[in-house]
């Protein structure tokens, strides 16, 4: 009976009821505002809870995420090794400067 529901007939009826359910990949835009609010935030970080020179880490951050919106700038439709170790590494990074203002 769950193998009638995944028939192509049923998919393009659904496509047509549902266009929305058509475009995949993860939307890029809250992901981009989010790790600018974050650098943003850090910026402004009083100058004792700092641990690096002011502009350091929102650098490497916006750096980071110039190559990762040319590879996909709106939808994240295709990932690569390249697009997922740097992700991965602004992910980090921003969590270690979470983390270190926190401890």
């Amino acid at each position: 009976m769950d193998s009638d529901r995944k028939t192509p007939a049923n998919r393009a009826r659904a496509l047509q009821r549902f266009p929305r359910h058509d475009r995949r990949g993860e939307a890029r835009l809250p992901a981009v505002l989010a790790t600018q609010v974050a650098m943003l935030l850090y910026l402004l970080l009083p100058e004792q809870l700092l641990f690096l020179p002011r502009f350091v880490l929102p650098g490497l951050e916006l750096l980071l995420l110039i190559p990762l919106n040319a590879v996909n700038s709106r939808r994240m439709t295709r990932q690569n090794h390249f697009s997922r170790i740097v992700s991965l590494t602004l992910v980090a990074l921003i969590g270690i400067t979470d983390f270190g203002l926190s401890g």
